[in-house]
C-alpha cells in the first residue's frame, strides 16, 4: 500500500496507521478485512472501502484533497 500512497507523500506503518511526510499520524488507518481494503477513523467508523489497494488513491484525492507529486 505504501507504493500507492507514496506519490501523495503518505506512508502506512505496520499497524495500518497513515502518516504524512513529516511522520505525523493522520486521522485514519487502513485494515484488510473480508478481502477488502478499509479506511477507518479513530472511532472505528468506516470512511472508505475498496476491493483493491489501487482504490486508495481515489480516497486520498477526495478525502484529503491531495494530489500526486511531480
Amino acid at each position: 500500500m505504501n507504493d500507492i500512497l507514496k506519490p501523495y507523500g503518505l506512508t502506512v506503518d505496520d499497524t495500518g496507521q497513515i502518516h504524512d511526510e513529516s511522520g505525523k499520524p493522520l486521522s485514519a488507518r487502513i485494515e484488510k478485512r473480508r478481502g477488502r481494503i478499509r479506511v477507518i477513523d479513530p472511532r472505528n467508523r468506516l470512511l472508505y472501502s475498496c476491493p483493491s489497494p489501487e482504490g486508495l488513491a481515489h480516497f486520498v484525492e477526495t478525502y484529503w484533497y491531495r494530489e500526486k507529486r511531480k
